[in-house]
């Protein structure tokens, strides 16, 4: 074998190896689905450290108490009739999100903060996970779907939207 056919070879194999690496390693924020936050997410159990280890690094955090508490009673009163959250509601994802047995199944006052993801495989604009004595207490989706395709291969989001 010449030289230059070994490094052809070598080029070739090099290329093969980053690509496979994309294929087999994709990001942390492609496993940001509206299923597998159901799968994953346990409220009153799961921190921001636990969130950021599965979606990555989040693309806000609100700290703002005040404003935490009224965007998340915004959506969560009659403002969200209507909103993917409430039709979420209806297929029955928020009652069976996992739970933590200690944490209070009711509401609560004074979020401390909420964390914002974004992700190409999230199928809509954004998810925010609302926080009470650092865990996750409340989860609220934004409206605008950003990736049809996404959202059609979604268990949940393609019963909404559609096949």
């Amino acid at each position: 074998m010449t030289k230059k056919t070994k490094v052809i070879i070598a080029s070739i194999l090099v290329i093969i190896l980053i690509v496979g690496c994309i294929i087999f390693f994709p990001k942390k924020s492609d496993r940001l689905t509206v299923t597998d936050i159901h799968n994953h997410v346990v409220l009153g159990k799961t921190t921001k450290k636990d969130l950021e280890e599965r979606y990555g690094k989040p693309s806000k955090i609100n700290t703002n108490k005040k404003e935490v508490s009224e965007i998340r009673d915004y959506w969560n009163g009659d403002s969200g009739e209507g909103t993917l959250n409430d039709q979420l509601d209806d297929l029955g994802y928020w009652e069976s999100l996992k739970f933590d047995k200690n944490f209070p199944k009711k509401n609560v006052n004074g979020y401390e903060f909420y964390v914002q993801c974004s992700g190409k495989n999230l199928g809509v604009n954004y998810v925010r996970f609302f926080f009470w004595k650092d865990r996750v207490y409340d989860i609220q989706f934004g409206n605008k779907i950003t990736n049809e395709s996404a959202a059609k291969r979604d268990k949940y989001l393609k019963q909404i939207y559609g096949d």
